[in-house]
């Protein structure tokens, strides 16, 4: 787990779920070393949801009452990698049962 601290403003982060989809370049995350594939655990101590809607309400407020922002991410490899290989194994079911049909 790997907590990075933003400053109250634009964090340059493309949130899908709770998983950063893209690192906009140039922007606090790229220049904080963010990396795609990084889940989101917390913001500011709070436990956040899978869902990119609340995760940027939630961020929202924090810019707006500039108070910095403190996020934990999952970066271990080893889980990112096992989390790759069931949904490639996903859709290797998906793929075998339209074959079948």
């Amino acid at each position: 787990v790997t907590e990075i601290e933003f400053k109250p403003e634009t964090i340059g982060l493309c949130i899908k779920g709770w998983t950063v989809a893209k690192v906009f370049l140039n922007s606090q995350g790229h220049k904080l070393g963010v990396q795609p594939k990084w889940k989101i655990l917390t913001l500011n101590g709070n436990k956040m949801e899978n869902n990119s809607h609340l995760i940027k309400e939630n961020l929202a407020a924090l810019i707006k009452q500039k108070l910095k922002i403190k996020i934990s991410f999952e970066t271990k490899e080893e889980e990112i990698k096992a989390a790759d290989v069931a949904e490639i194994a996903f859709d290797l079911d998906e793929g075998e049962a339209i074959e079948e049909m």
